[in-house]
């Protein structure tokens, strides 16, 4: 994916200082407006004037809406409108007051907005000289001009003065502008730059990680897992023919030996989901959950019936996990503990939440009188940290229910948009 530039680094586009501009340009025209029409009697001049200004407003306006849609400016383009603006100023003074005139001030903020576009203080230079050359050509030779008689050659000099004085000052800020944006780019594209960095350093790992993990499941599965499972077919195997040809201590023994060489393979398999990340390219959490359940009845012997009821919702990936787990550690207690001959699990999806049952038909336990142990801590921690609710309900002799309900997202093919 390409990386998004931000706005402060695009050089080349000047619509955030043309905002400016265009502010500054509204207070211009304002200007011209009130200087030129206030106490005159309009004529054939104030005409002229009046044409410039409406010249000015259809250019701005434009401009202004161009802004507002966000379009890019070019440069070329924002210093052609700033000239514009040079030009109208002192058409506007040629053909009204010249020297006269006080429109001459509204030179400044026109030049300011012509310094923020242009960035070399050479070019600079060069626009505000031809500026005051248009200016003091116009305030000498047109009528009424210059009086040397009273110095009036010193106030336009004060006003050329000024015009170099401001659009230099501008300049200099544009530049400093300038410079730190640069320098925030820069900044920003080392950032980038580590980020990437880290992000492949992690990256790097996670595969390496993920390597080690495939390694180490495949030799569990390969050499542990079917060690256990044919020492358990041979000591199942062993234990019925000890009770039929020599039932005593020694078949008794034999027979004890069985559920526990179950519940090791079982707990080894267990090792190998916890080395493999849960529901990894599996299929949707019923398909999942039917797995175990065959899983478990495969290698206990325990018949187990899974029920599945409700619209399949979206689940996080992580809450589906958890739920997995819950179901190992409530299937592992059976074996452990409950003696049961089946197994019913039950998997609910509901408006906004998605329920997992375990019931067995064991042995059973006081909740009251009995300390939990760790798998049922694990399967009470597990859910709390979904944001759900577990409960147990066992009486000795009458099995034990394991209920555990999670909140979740929205219907598969739903949509999330209020």
């Amino acid at each position: 994916m390409a990386e998004q530039q931000p706005a402060y680094a695009d050089f080349e586009d000047y619509r955030y200082m043309q905002r400016i501009v265009v502010v500054v340009r509204w207070f211009v025209i304002a200007s011209w407006l009130a200087i030129n029409h206030y106490r005159v009697t309009w004529d054939e001049t104030l005409l002229y004037v009046d044409l410039i200004g409406v010249g000015m407003v259809i250019l701005n306006g434009w401009l202004h809406l161009r802004l507002s849609q966000d379009r890019p400016l070019s440069r070329r383009f924002a210093i052609g409108m700033s000239i514009a603006d040079v030009v109208a100023i002192t058409v506007g003074i040629a053909v009204t007051g010249r020297f006269d005139n006080i429109f001459f001030v509204l030179y400044y903020p026109a030049l300011v907005g012509l310094a923020l576009v242009v960035s070399s203080a050479r070019f600079s230079v060069l626009l505000v000289s031809l500026t005051a050359v248009a200016y003091s050509l116009v305030s000498i030779i047109l009528r009424p001009g210059v009086d040397t008689g009273v110095a009036e050659e010193r106030d336009l000099a004060g006003r050329i003065i000024g015009m170099y004085a401001i659009v230099l000052a501008a300049n200099l800020v544009t530049k400093i502008e300038r410079g730190r944006r640069l320098e925030a780019v820069e900044a920003e594209r080392e950032r980038s730059a580590e980020n990437l960095r880290l992000q492949k350093i992690a990256q790097d790992a996670e595969i390496a990680a993920a390597e080690q993990r495939f390694k180490i499941r495949r030799e569990i599965h390969d050499g542990l897992v079917q060690s256990l499972y044919a020492l358990t077919l041979q000591l199942a195997s062993t234990a019925t023919e000890a009770q039929r040809t020599a039932p005593g201590r020694i078949s008794d023994r034999i027979s004890k030996l069985v559920p526990l060489s179950r519940q090791t393979l079982l707990e080894a398999r267990h090792y190998l989901h916890d080395l493999n990340p849960m529901l990894a390219g599996e299929g949707e959490l019923s398909e999942v959950m039917g797995n175990l359940c065959s899983e478990f009845e495969s290698v206990t012997e325990i018949p187990v019936e899974l029920i599945v009821s409700g619209d399949p919702l979206q689940v996080p990936d992580e809450t589906e996990a958890q739920l997995c787990r819950i179901l190992q550690e409530a299937l592992a207690n059976v074996l452990k503990h409950s003696g049961a001959k089946s197994v019913n699990v039950t998997l609910s999806y509901s408006e906004a939440s998605v329920t997992v049952r375990i019931s067995d038909d064991g042995r059973g336990f006081s909740v009251s009188d009995t300390h939990h142990g760790f798998g049922l801590e694990s399967i009470t921690t597990r859910t709390q940290e979904l944001g759900g609710t577990a409960e147990i309900v066992s009486e000795g002799g009458e099995g034990t229910k394991v209920e555990v309900t999670v909140p979740v997202a929205i219907p598969v093919g739903g949509s999330d948009e209020g």
